[in-house]
């Protein structure tokens, strides 16, 4: 993302106004941190002495259960645009906050181990200077980790949020080529985890536009959404779905 770029300001704007919601927007439930904060380690293969960097962290939201099950000896370097996402992360927890954009900072910023990057690839406009940057600056035999969810989304969305949502997530198939091109050597895994969540919840999330593509909808759409869902969903109290989640993992 450059940083002034005017897509940029839109998202970073997105964001510091959800920032006190994400976090009881996007956990779900305790044990959905522990299934993707698991995930990271394993696919990171996470040590206490790593230079571990979160990119595009906003809370911290996984990050901060790392943290508590590595014990990491260096500071973790958490990044982002945002300073009131960065707010949410607690400065006690060896958690070093970064307001930056991320490719500013992959080319101001010294070597690394590991990098996370979740739920944020689908902002940044050119992606191959940012993996380019990234291999330039991990360690020998570093690792990045980009969560994302899939092309196709199974979420209770109303129907034009969908058609939006898919048009923005196209596959990761260029994305991989990008990063083998590039130096990684690249795998791919696609996980499903099952969410189970109070409609009047949800509806809530919805509200207050709890993915970034629902902010490009206005309030009176966003109303209509609402109400299309619980329309949809009129004869349920508790909606299940699930969750398609991307890890694609670059070791250099």
């Amino acid at each position: 993302m450059d940083f002034l770029n005017e897509e940029t300001s839109k998202i970073q704007k997105h964001y510091q106004k959800i920032a006190n919601k994400y976090d009881k927007s996007w956990e779900y439930s305790d044990s959905f941190i522990n299934f993707i904060s698991q995930k990271i380690l394993k696919y990171l293969n996470l040590k206490a002495s790593d230079i571990f960097v979160d990119l595009g962290c906003g809370t911290g939201i996984y990050t901060k259960k790392i943290q508590e099950l590595v014990n990491f000896t260096n500071p973790v370097l958490c990044v982002d645009i945002s300073s009131k996402m960065l707010e949410q992360i607690p400065q006690k927890q060896n958690l070093q906050t970064i307001e930056m954009d991320a490719i500013e900072f992959t080319r101001s910023s010294e070597v690394y181990d590991k990098v996370l990057m979740q739920y944020m690839i689908h902002h940044i406009s050119n992606r191959e200077e940012l993996i380019s940057n990234l291999f330039n600056k991990l360690n020998n035999k570093g690792q990045i980790l980009i969560i994302r969810l899939a092309g196709i989304i199974d979420h209770p969305l109303f129907a034009a949020a969908k058609t939006r949502y898919e048009e923005a997530y196209k596959s990761s198939d260029a994305l991989v080529q990008s990063m083998k091109n590039l130096g990684f050597k690249t795998s791919i895994e696609t996980i499903d985890y099952n969410v189970s969540l109070e409609k009047d919840k949800y509806l809530k999330m919805v509200e207050e536009r709890y993915m970034s593509i629902l902010s490009s909808f206005n309030d009176i759409e966003i109303k209509e959404g609402i109400e299309e869902i619980n329309g949809k969903y009129s004869d349920q109290t508790i909606l299940n779905f699930p969750e398609h989640i991307l890890f694609i993992i670059g070791q250099k």
